[in-house]
């Protein structure tokens, strides 16, 4: 791997972008929750790339030194010279630093929907994520807590936590009242950050909500342009919380702010938030304006580009990526088919990831994915044996699966049609798993909530990947 410091200082205005840790998933969750029962989920509540992004990855780790690696795996390092497909994972990972005295101070908002539509469990959980992230705040730290209904209020002004006493009886009073104000929340959320602004930190507006947004100004662009005065080098969390939770309102204010967004629905994810994963909500990120860049050879024609939807520019493809937290993996998926050239070498594939740093210098990062080698011999050509790319394709397919029968319902409104595809995708993966590990256990359970019956490994037939 080759890193290139470019001496471009850049003025950045940025509002962070992307659990595992540091990739802000919402997709994932929230359709795991929300699937079943005769719930069919909306085609555009379904993310792929954060579904199969939902799990910590197995790449080459990050460390101090090289705090965002890149590294490859094709799903087969050979391939026969009669055979033509192939799959590759590229991975990005960055570096994770859970000693929390290291890492330095934090300044944070946390604006808290305390409208109608938040009572009784989500309020509740609202108030227990917020309990969970205080407890792991440090005396550095500084803390605001913002309340918005129809009208909004601060019973906390921003200022080091000292003693966590008088913060946490705030948040024991929180109750409800009245509409949903989410501009006027975010507004003064940034207002208090901007107050007591870290030159040497991280600045971040965590807003916890359900986004039923009906009070105020509810135009996710207005509510850009109404806080962008506020948002330089302050970033930006949506918690959504709730089963009425209204994603495509926070998941279009969180692209347009370029933020993170987590979905929590349990006692059991907050805790992984909130508790084991914290440190994403006290740094900031390892990398802003990141643009991934993959060279391809004239050997091979893309087949598929999985979840992402990059721009192609020749023999280039170009993918503009969230700001990327510490402790981060993350994958690309893509199949190839390799143009019918016999025993010919194959051209390396060249990536970069440019990006600006936590210095906001500007960086460049390169690899070189070395090729498949070919093989004279007509043998049984396996695309998936390494085991770890196996996997994460399994994902990806099912993500994929998923994604496709929701978009044939919403367009022939046949039922039994979108059954069928989620029970055939479920039988192919039986067919490749006598058993499952958590990572394929949590996306498999996400489609059998989606399948009609619990007979669907024998009654439908498996795919071919």
């Amino acid at each position: 791997m080759k890193k290139h410091i470019l001496l471009l200082a850049s003025l950045t205005v940025s509002i962070s972008a992307f659990s595992q840790l540091g990739y802000g998933i919402s997709s994932a969750s929230y359709a795991y929750h929300h699937g079943g029962n005769g719930n069919i989920l909306p085609s555009k509540s379904i993310v792929e790339e954060e579904i199969f992004n939902y799990h910590e990855h197995k790449i080459d780790g990050a460390n101090y030194n090289d705090p965002i690696t890149i590294s490859y795996m094709w799903g087969n390092e050979k391939i026969n010279a009669n055979a033509n497909e192939m799959i590759l994972q590229i991975g990005i990972a960055t570096h994770r630093d859970k000693e929390l005295k290291n890492v330095a101070p934090a300044n944070l908002s946390l604006v808290v929907d305390v409208s109608g539509s938040m009572g009784g469990g989500p309020l509740e959980k609202s108030k227990e994520a917020i309990r969970e992230l205080v407890k792991q705040l440090r005396p550095s730290d500084q803390v605001s807590l913002v309340l918005f209904g129809s009208t909004v209020s601060i019973p906390f002004k921003s200022q080091k936590i000292g003693n966590k006493a008088e913060l946490l009886r705030q948040i024991d009073a929180i109750s409800i009242n009245g509409s949903t104000n989410v501009h006027l929340g975010m507004l003064t959320g940034y207002q208090q950050v901007a107050s007591t602004f870290l030159n040497n930190g991280s600045n971040r507006v965590i807003v916890f909500t359900d986004a039923m947004a009906n009070t105020g100004l509810v135009d996710p662009k207005q509510i850009l342009a109404n806080t962008k005065i506020y948002i330089k080098d302050i970033d930006l969390t949506f918690i959504g919380i709730g089963v009425g939770f209204n994603q495509d309102f926070a998941r279009e204010i969180k692209t347009k702010l370029r933020g993170h967004m987590h979905f929590v629905e349990d006692s059991r994810e907050i805790t992984k938030l909130f508790k084991e994963e914290v440190e994403q909500f006290l740094t900031a990120p390892h990398a802003k304006k990141v643009k991934l860049t993959i060279e391809l050879p004239e050997q091979l024609i893309l087949s598929k580009f999985y979840g992402y939807n990059p721009t192609v520019l020749g023999n280039k493809l170009e993918l503009e990526l969230d700001d990327l937290q510490g402790g981060l993996t993350q994958i690309f998926m893509l199949k190839f088919t390799r143009k019918n050239e016999g025993l010919r070498e194959i051209d390396a594939i060249k990536c970069e990831l440019s990006f600006n740093d936590q210095h906001d210098q500007a960086t460049i990062i390169t690899e070189e994915i070395a090729q498949v080698k070919i093989l004279k011999n007509s043998d049984e050509y396996n695309k998936l044996e390494n085991l770890e790319v196996k996997k994460n394709y399994c994902i990806v397919y099912m993500a994929r699966k998923l994604k496709e029968a929701s978009i044939n319902y919403e367009g022939d409104k046949d039922v039994a049609n979108y059954y069928l595809t989620i029970n055939n995708a479920l039988a192919t993966i039986d067919a490749e798993y006598k058993t499952l590990d958590d990572d394929l256990t949590y996306v498999y359970d996400l489609l059998s909530k989606q399948s009609e019956h619990e007979k669907h490994a024998k009654s439908h037939l498996a795919d071919t990947f």
